[in-house]
Parts: C-alpha cells; sequence; structure tokens
C-alpha cells in the first residue's frame, strides 16, 4: 500500500523536540494511554501535526470512533473530529490522503455481512471535520463498486487533483482504464489524457517532484505499449519513454530520495539471482548496482515490506510483516541507509506484530499503526511515534582543515557537545585535546550528549600550512585626491585581509595589512607617497579678431598635458578650463582669451546709373580708413551687390554695397501720317508719349519721305529711337478732253473724279458761251 511520504510542515508551530534522541526509540511527548482495542491499517499527518488514522479498531483510550479517528499532536483524540455516522458495519480503511485544504480522501472495503469473503470499495471524501462531503464528484457515478471493480491506490497533487489507479474500467461513465486523474471537486479531468489505460490492475502510485507518476501492478501494457507491471507517466498522462525498468522488476511501494534515485519495495534480479526487498533504482529505473549487492527479506516465504518513507537524508524507514532481513534477525519495522543497507544506529526494538502503516512526523519523527500492542517493552496498542534521524548525531565540520604553522586538537573548528578525539575511525585510542598536530594525519571526532556518544565520528584530515608573506604590488607615488587608487584587498599571492589606518589621497602613510582570520600569512606593510598639485602655467595668449586663427596648447610651459573646454571660440571672448591629463599630480589651469570687436567699413554710396554707362572703380579704402577688396567685378549692365573684404591684419567685419543700374526705356511717339509734298509739317514733340525729353534730327523735310531720330535729353535712362514720315509725290490728274462746244451749247458737268482716282473740285464755275 501506498502512503504519503512527506508533507510540508512549513506552518507547524510546534517546539523543535528530540533532537540528538536515539533513533527508533519512542517519542515520550505522544501519550496514547490504552490506545485502539484492534490494528490500524491507515496514516495521515496533517500539516497541524495532527494524525488521522484508520483500520479496523473502533474505540480509541476507551471511547468508541466509527473505524476513523483524528488524533491531537500528544496523542488525546480530536474531539472536533466527529467522524463519518454513516459507515457500513463491515467496512475498513484501506488508504487516507489529504487534499491541500485538509479535506480527507478515503479508500475502504466492504462485505455485505461478517461471513462474506467478497469485498466492495468505496471511494469517498469526508470534510474536516469527519462527516461525508456529499459535494464531492455530485452526481456522478465515479467507479462503479463491483467485487471486480476497485481502486486500490491514490496519491494528490499539490494543486488537489487525484490520480486514482485499481482495476476499473470507467469514471463517472466515460471509459479510463485501471486509471483516472480527477479535478479537486472528484469529477473527471480530460486533460489526463491515458489512451487505452493499463490492461491490468494497477497496485501502487507514486508522485515524483517533478510531476511525473511512477505506476506498478501487474498490467504488461499501456496504451498499447510494452511496460511489464512497472512504469512512469509524464504529468499529462502519457508514456515517459526515457524511464527504462528491467522487465524482471516486479514493484510495490515506491519512493524518491532527494536525488532523484527511487526506492522500491521490489522483486527483481540482479547478476542472475532473484533477489525480494528494498532496492534504490536510478532516475531511469535501473537497478543501481554500484552500491553492492543489497540484502533482502531472508525470513519466511510470506515475510513481506508493507509501508515505508524516506527520511530527509536519504535513509529509509522500512515497515511490515518479516523476521530477518539480510540474515539479520530483525523485526517489523527496520532502517536502510541511503544505499539501501542496514542501519544498525536505528534502534526500534522489536514490535510484538506487523507494522502496516508509517508516516512522516514534524521534527525527525514518524507515526507507524498496525497490529503490534508493544514497542520496546512498553504497551502500545496498534500505534507509536518514534524518532527518525540519527540519536547522536556526528559532530560537524570541515572535514579537510588547514592549520597555520602548528597547533593541536584544540586549534580544529568541530561543532559539537563533548567532543572526544580518536586516531582511528571506530575503537582506537582517545587522544588529548592539546595533542600536537601531524601534517597530513586524519584525526577523528565524536560527541556525547547524555552520557550517549555518536555512533559515527567525523574524520578530519589536517594540512599544516607554512606561513606566506603577502605580495603586493606598489602604489604610487600618487597625486593628492587622487581617489582612483585603493588598497588591494587580496595580494598577488591571493592573502586577503584588511589595511590600516584609513587610506589616505592628501598625506604619505605607512600601513599595514593584517590577514583575514583562517589564513596562514604574517602582516605586511606599503608606504603610499602622496604629491602635491601644481598649477599648469601657460604663456597668454594675445587678443585676436573674430575668425582668426585660435589653438590652445596641449602642453603647459611646466610640462602638464591635458585638454581644454569647452571648444575654442574664434568669434567671442571666452574662458577655457584646462584640465590635465590623468597620471599627473596638477590642478586646473585657466585662460581667457580676448576676440576684438570687429569695425564696420563705411563707404559713400554710388549713385544708380543708367545700363551701360560709365561704373567708376569702387575704393579700395573705406571712409573709415579699412584697406580691402571688392567682389565681384563691376558690372554696369544691372544692379549688382558687392561685398568688400578688409585686408588682413584689421579687425574689421566685411561690408556690402548695392549699386543700382537701371534700365534704358525706349522713347515712344504717336506716328505722324504722311504728308503730301510740299504739305505742312508740324514740328514733331520733344517729349515722348512715356515722358522722354529730347531733340530730332535732321530738320523736318515735307518734300520728301524721312528717317528722324530722337535723342534723349542727358541724364534720363533712355534709348534713342526714330521716326519715319512719309511724304507722298502730287499726281497730275488726268481727264478725257470735252469736245469743243457751240456758244451756249450744252455743257456737262466736269467730274470730280480724274480718270487716275483723283478726287476734286472745278473752278471757275463752267462757261459755255466763251
Amino acid at each position: 500500500m501506498n502512503k504519503i511520504l512527506h508533507f510540508a510542515f512549513l506552518l507547524f508551530g510546534m517546539t523543535v523536540f528530540a533532537q540528538n534522541l536515539i533513533p527508533g526509540q519512542l517519542d515520550p511527548t505522544f501519550q496514547i494511554g490504552t490506545g485502539f482495542e484492534d490494528g490500524m491499517d491507515a496514516l495521515a499527518v496533517q500539516p497541524d501535526g495532527k494524525i488521522l488514522v484508520a483500520g479496523q479498531g473502533d474505540t480509541y483510550q476507551g471511547v468508541p470512533f466509527n473505524r476513523i479517528i483524528r488524533l491531537n499532536a500528544d496523542g488525546s483524540p480530536d474531539p472536533t473530529f466527529t467522524g463519518m455516522g454513516n459507515l457500513l458495519i463491515y467496512e475498513n480503511y484501506n488508504e487516507i490522503a489529504l487534499q491541500p485544504d485538509r479535506k480527507i480522501l478515503t479508500i475502504s472495503h466492504y462485505t455485505n455481512d461478517v461471513n462474506s469473503t467478497t469485498l466492495y470499495y468505496h471511494f469517498k471524501r469526508l470534510n474536516t471535520d469527519g462527516s461525508l462531503d456529499t459535494t464531492f464528484n455530485a452526481g456522478g457515478t465515479g467507479v462503479v463498486e463491483t467485487p471486480t471493480s476497485w481502486i486500490s491506490n491514490m496519491v494528490v497533487q499539490p494543486d488537489g487533483k487525484i490520480i486514482i489507479v485499481g482495476q476499473f474500467a470507467q469514471y463517472n461513465g466515460v471509459a479510463s482504464k485501471n486509471i483516472a486523474r480527477l479535478n479537486a471537486d472528484g469529477t473527471l479531468d480530460t486533460s489526463f489524457v491515458v489512451g487505452s489505460g493499463f490492461n491490468s490492475s494497477v497496485y501502487s502510485l507514486c508522485m515524483q517532484p517533478d510531476g511525473k507518476v511512477l505506476v506498478s501492478g501487474s498490467f504488461s501494457s499501456y496504451n498499447g505499449s510494452s511496460v511489464n507491471g512497472f512504469t512512469r507517466l509524464n504529468a499529462d498522462g502519457t508514456k515517459d519513454t526515457t524511464f527504462t525498468p528491467a522487465s524482471s522488476t516486479a514493484v510495490g511501494k515506491m519512493g524518491i530520495q532527494s536525488n532523484g534515485n527511487i526506492v522500491a519495495n521490489a522483486a527483481y534480479t540482479i547478476n542472475g539471482v532473484n533477489k525480494d526487498g528494498i532496492v534504490i533504482l536510478n532516475p531511469n529505473g535501473t537497478v543501481i548496482t554500484s552500491n553492492g549487492t543489497l540484502p533482502e527479506l531472508t525470513g519466511a516465504t510470506n515475510e513481506r515490506f508493507l509501508d515505508f518513507v524516506v527520511q530527509p537524508d536519504d535513509k529509509i524507514i522500512a515497515v511490515g510483516y518479516f523476521s530477518q532481513y539480510g540474515g539479520v534477525t530483525i523485526r517489523h519495522i527496520l532502517r536502510l541507509t541511503a544505499n539501501g543497507f542496514l542501519d544498525n544506529t536505528f534502534n526500534p526494538g522489536s514490535p510484538g506484530a506487523m507494522v502496516q502503516a508509517i508516516a512522516a512526523y514534524p521534527n525527525n519523527r514518524y507515526v507507524i499503526s498496525g497490529l503490534f500492542t508493544r514497542y520496546q517493552s512498553q504497551s502500545m496498542n496498534y500505534i507509536a511515534r518514534i524518532n527518525g534521524l540519527s540519536g547522536i548525531q556526528t559532530p560537524s565540520g570541515n572535514t579537510s582543515q588547514t592549520i597555520c604553522g602548528s597547533g593541536t586538537l584544540a586549534s580544529l573548528a568541530v561543532t559539537g557537545q563533548g567532543i572526544t578525539w580518536y586516531n582511528a575511525a571506530t575503537e582506537g585510542n582517545q587522544l588529548s585535546s592539546a595533542t600536537p598536530l601531524v601534517n597530513g594525519t586524519t584525526y577523528y571526532a565524536s560527541q556525547t550528549i547524555s552520557n550517549n556518544e555518536s555512533a559515527t565520528r567525523l574524520a578530519v584530515t589536517v594540512t599544516l600550512s607554512t606561513q606566506s608573506t603577502p605580495v603586493f604590488t606598489p602604489i604610487g607615488p600618487i597625486c593628492s585626491g587622487d581617489s582612483s587608487q585603493t588598497l588591494p584587498t587580496t595580494s598577488t599571492n591571493g592573502v586577503t585581509g584588511t589595511w590600516s589606518p584609513t587610506f589616505s589621497t592628501t598625506t604619505t602613510r605607512a600601513y599595514t595589512f593584517t590577514p583575514a582570520a583562517g589564513q596562514c600569512a604574517t602582516t605586511a606593510t606599503m608606504t603610499v607617497t602622496v604629491n602635491n598639485n601644481l598649477t599648469p602655467t601657460f604663456t597668454q595668449i594675445a587678443a585676436i579678431c573674430p575668425g582668426a586663427d585660435l589653438v590652445l596648447p596641449t602642453m603647459s610651459n611646466n610640462g602638464f598635458s591635458g585638454t581644454w573646454s569647452p571648444a575654442v571660440n574664434n568669434t567671442a571672448t571666452t574662458t577655457y578650463g584646462f584640465t590635465p591629463d590623468s597620471g599627473q599630480c596638477a590642478r586646473t589651469a585657466s585662460m581667457t582669451v580676448v576676440v576684438n570687436t570687429a569695425t564696420t567699413p563705411t563707404f559713400t554710396p554710388v549713385s544708380a546709373i543708367c545700363s551701360g554707362a560709365t561704373l567708376s572703380a569702387l575704393p579700395t579704402t573705406s571712409s573709415n580708413g579699412i584697406p580691402g577688396t571688392w567682389a565681384p567685378a563691376l558690372n554696369n549692365l544691372e544692379t549688382t551687390t558687392y561685398t568688400f573684404t578688409p585686408a588682413t591684419g584689421q579687425c574689421a567685419s566685411t561690408a556690402t554695397m548695392t549699386i543700382t543700374v537701371n534700365p534704358n526705356a525706349t522713347p515712344a511717339f504717336t506716328q505722324v501720317s504722311a504728308i503730301c509734298s510740299g504739305g505742312t509739317l508740324s514740328a514733331l514733340p520733344v517729349d515722348s508719349n512715356n515722358g522722354i525729353n529730347g531733340t530730332w534730327s535732321p530738320a523736318l523735310n515735307n518734300l520728301e519721305t524721312t528717317t528722324y531720330t530722337f535723342t534723349p535729353a542727358a541724364g534720363q535712362c533712355a534709348t534713342t529711337a526714330t521716326m519715319t514720315i512719309t511724304v507722298n509725290p502730287n499726281a497730275t490728274p488726268a481727264f478725257t478732253q470735252v469736245s469743243a462746244i457751240c456758244s451756249g451749247g450744252a455743257l456737262s458737268a466736269l467730274p470730280v473724279d480724274s480718270n487716275n482716282g483723283i478726287n476734286g473740285t472745278w473752278s471757275p464755275a463752267l462757261n459755255n458761251t466763251a
């Protein structure tokens, strides 16, 4: 049967008890009085130290209870636990487990009547007061209770979920062959996928710290894969393919040691020999053989282990029905070393009958129950609490200790009470604490408490070392105030320690190094010289004009290198700070470089000119006496801005002058109409339509067509203009001669248009008489 091995007792507030008592001895603070009247099969320890006990008994200290009871830490019954009132008359509990909320899971079996051998199984949950929890899997059918359908074992995960195993085909009507995981409320957890499950019964479970689950039983396959009665599942229910136990290993109860090794109550084969007992397996399931051949049950063939726990030190306390182990007579309870061999420091005496269950209890104690009525010659009806870890523990200390120079056994650092030194691990001769130490020798220390000496001794191998002198790289000289230098706390040859007096960055001092305790070294001294800081000197830079070259020296007149800040500025007077390079005993320095204000050259403005007019050269010396040059070249065709650049060596700024070049306008006139030769020709206007004054040439000529040129008067931006006046020649009208008439004859009016198209009039009036 699988029991819960470890509990988190972090909240348990009891005083630490029974340190350095003999392992296996009874815990005298657990007083059960008359105890139970019949055997008890199952145990569980609550985080508060109270103990749940269940089995065949139904009275405790003479008071009836209903097959399950809760005891206080001192062994008295807990009156707040009323128990389940509707337990079947022939029902006994097989397993108890606690959920994180302290509700109680139980597996029990019952028969229909006292004479029946047909067993039925119950799986239910009790409230913390022992009453039936009707909310657990409410409305569900769970595992149908029949003689061939049962739950054999369970384990509770840290999150409260429950893994159950046994022989069943379904849970709540859902197929789940011989294994299932339930939610904390008892409903089926469908995220735990078991596939076709196990093909035969499962008997035992063990939850590993990583969430994987060890499973054992009579099965030969899991979800279609061959597993031979012992396997490991991942947290999601899949088979862990890294787990490869030998096919000949048949496993019952299981547990985990701190290094991940698996402790199992098993029938196994090693080197061709069949064995039956506690075996230590590697994390992958293979038998560890490096420790040698482990002992096994050597009594009657029906003897067996029923339960065990793994102690915090990985030792194993096993209980059951047995009389010999490895040929040594030992009854019903024993302790094995972490490697699986009998631990002779465990002295439980001989319980009078089988021990069926064991559970870990706070402060290295363990609760056992079963069919025994005595323990170590004391009446203990069916339950007891015993001490677990080593009674008189081996004193503690480093097993290799180095002593500086010379010393005695009193020089060795060992923690314990009543320390006694020996020259051998067992037996041997006692040694005085004044015994001089010999280099390379191993000495052995035990401790004695209340006249009980520890069973084992601490082996201490001594090395006598020669004192070394700490060696340091000299410091300095340093500059006053240099905080970058410190005295090293570890010498170049590895000695750690402290210096005195306090390190000074302003005064030359001698310092003493004192090695830290535990090192074989002498003191050492070092003198650190502190030099005063000097001020860098520089030749003052003369005032400069704006924009002139400015370079600050990176080396002072007295030999200090460094840098200046801020960046050089040749346009404004600036004070610069000089910071010496590190490693020089120098202060900062400063220099102010004056940048004189620049004079602006002034000039008499040049009047605007007409495009193309003569433009005299610009003056090369300003009105305020600054010589320089102009750019660009003079241009008398368009308005241009000229820049004056002072000659070098003068604190003067540039200046500009814009010379306006006005464009020349073209005079515009109203065209004079053509005239007839000799016609009147008025004088041409001396002012153009667009206001330009001037004169015309040549003189007017009304006899022939002539082109006249207009020349603008001086001082006007205008071009010449021309006008051609057309003088048409005079034509002679031609008429058809009127024939002679007789005096007084009819005379038609003369035509007003000549044959060649000239219109006009005739005079005098017609006279047809003369």
